[in-house]
């Protein structure tokens, strides 16, 4: 036989119907081919069978099932390197033999070059006659392969200046693109980070998180999550928000309402903002890194959202409380409005107030008494609605199935919501202390429930009123407070539990002989989760304005200002 070709190997892209792959070389048994489905060995003859053994312009490799669509089968020829016919002096000689003899000479010599090709050489024009064997593989261990002045291989270390990642940051590294790198590093926040999907549709991913539920007082800890499909809209543009449930950590997405001009929708009771969908078009088919922005709330950081750097500001040691060596650090968040600094290493932040309008004074003080200081503005809230706020209270009558605290209360007329964070529940008749109302006020005399079955008529001809009970999930806290005090004697202020009722802290004793301010600092813990009250004592009464005077120059009367930072565990 004539040796006319030299092809080794042979390939083909599956289709889902072809089962044949040709080849066009001689072999000398069918075991003789070695097979790849993308790049995954067969074993012999398992799932194949080979045509055309021994013929010189060969045959096929012929698959029991249709190569699947798009996978890369590949036939490389193989022969062993062994001579298994014997020639005996003075007999006959089959010149049959002789030849099949050379031909595997031949194929085993094209097998070698077809090797050669695919090892690693010099170039066929340079101009070196021989080149330095490669390393031993104990020395190339965890070392570069590269060559000295020489060009001769030899192992290198890494690169001055270079640094060996983890095998997770390899994956940050080569990601597809920078929506992937931040869905995989959780975008530098709190979780949760929302992005497109490596190749955009109609559905968006978020990474994973964790969460602290303020029922259960447990950790939830969430693996990446996606959106269902979210339709484009029917006739006009419109606006989406992903958000996630403050007690599972699952997500969901409210729709908006398509407008020439959309406007962000309101999200339900219990659940927080995680991004912005937008503006969604008629024609919109894959919601790409375009139509997503991210309106997460800094919880936890210690960050304050619109805030401008500063420097020198003191740094809170391990406990809470600024360092006693009088460190500071720089490029600290500061507050637009009031210029209040915050260190990124206090925790999350709430701040409340009592505000008046101006010229309304702060109230009367009674006697040898606690006088509640009224918080009525919430001003930063890291934490988030549902799980911190001041607390509200709603009365009801005519119960017919208890509330159950952790659920969503909805007024049947209304259609506000609410999240329960306690049931004072007297029988028929009680009180629900709520907090982050949503699509309010609740209305007198409508019907109340609860996803749980609770139910029972509303009670507030005066509308819901506000306690000035800040809830807290539980953890450790730290806190300072100042309240106005005018011509009211001894006093000073507490934070109370008025459910136990428990003084979590105290502060220093004052006396008011005109106007001073009243100061409080401390650190608490809370093993369960609550609404809390800070008050004020007086051992003297003063009408309408023991609790502060009005300045009266047209901005908003401020009489007492409450900063909650919430110490990491």
């Amino acid at each position: 036989m004539t040796a006319i070709r030299e092809t080794n190997q042979w390939s083909m892209v599956g289709n889902g119907v072809t089962t044949d792959l040709p080849y066009d070389n001689k072999i000398f048994a069918a075991t003789d081919m070695r097979v790849f489905q993308d790049g995954v060995e067969l074993g012999k003859l398992a799932g194949y069978s080979v045509t055309g053994v021994g013929n010189k312009d060969g045959g096929n490799v012929a698959f029991d099932v249709a190569v699947a669509d798009g996978v890369v089968a590949v036939a490389r020829r193989d022969v062993p390197h062994l001579q298994s016919d014997d020639l005996v002096n003075n007999q006959a000689v089959d010149y049959e033999l002789v030849e099949t003899m050379f031909d595997r000479v031949t194929v085993l010599t094209q097998q070698n070059k077809a090797a050669l090709e695919k090892s690693l050489r010099l170039a066929a024009g340079d101009p070196a006659a021989t080149w330095s064997v490669a390393p031993l593989k104990t020395d190339l261990a965890n070392a570069y392969w590269g060559g000295d002045v020489n060009g001769d291989l030899v192992p290198l270390a890494a690169p001055a200046g270079t640094t060996a990642v983890s095998v997770f940051m390899a994956t940050v590294l080569t990601a597809l693109d920078e929506a992937a790198a931040r869905l995989l590093l959780g975008a530098g926040k709190a979780g949760f980070a929302v992005a497109p999907q490596v190749a955009p549709d109609m559905t968006v991913q978020v990474a994973a998180g964790s969460i602290f539920n303020p029922v259960t007082r447990l950790q939830v800890v969430k693996a990446a999550q996606n959106t269902g499909v979210i339709a484009a809209p029917g006739a006009d543009p419109r606006y989406d928000v992903v958000y996630l449930d403050v007690l599972d950590a699952t997500i969901g997405v409210q729709t908006g309402v398509e407008a020439a001009s959309p406007a962000v929708p309101a999200i339900p009771a219990g659940k927080v903002p995680l991004a912005l969908l937008g503006p969604l078009l008629t024609t919109t088919t894959q919601i790409d890194a375009t139509l997503v922005a991210d309106i997460r709330e800094l919880a936890g950081t210690g960050q304050r959202k619109g805030g401008v750097a500063q420097d020198n500001v003191p740094v809170m040691d391990a406990t809470g409380y600024p360092a006693a060596d009088g460190r500071q650090i720089t490029n600290v968040s500061v507050d637009n409005l009031t210029g209040e600094a915050k260190s990124a290493f206090t925790g999350a932040f709430l701040q409340y107030q009592h505000r008046e309008n101006s010229g309304v004074a702060g109230g009367a003080t009674a006697a040898t008494t606690y006088n509640l200081r009224k918080l009525n503005t919430e001003v930063e809230n890291d934490l988030g609605a549902g799980v911190a706020g001041l607390v509200s209270q709603l009365f009801y009558d005519a119960q017919t199935a208890n509330f159950t605290v952790g659920q969503v209360v909805t007024g049947g007329t209304s259609g506000a919501t609410a999240l329960i964070v306690y049931d004072n529940d007297a029988g028929a008749t009680g009180t629900l202390d709520v907090i982050n109302i949503v699509g309010g006020p609740f209305v007198d005399n409508e019907p109340l429930s609860d996803p749980l079955g609770g139910a029972a008529t509303s009670n507030i001809p005066s509308g819901v009123s506000l306690t000035s009970a800040v809830y807290l999930p539980a953890g450790t806290y730290y806190v300072e407070a100042f309240a106005m005090a005018h011509a009211c004697g001894n006093g000073r202020l507490r934070l109370q539990d008025p459910r136990t009722p428990a003084t979590l802290l105290r502060g220093m004793t004052g006396y008011a002989n005109s106007t001073i301010n009243q100061h409080m600092t401390g650190r608490f813990t809370i093993g369960a989760p609550g609404g809390f009250l800070l008050e004020q004592y007086s051992s003297a009464a003063r009408a309408t304005d023991g609790l502060g005077v009005a300045v009266g120059t047209g901005a908003p009367e401020i009489y007492a200002d409450l900063k909650i930072w919430k110490i990491p565990a």
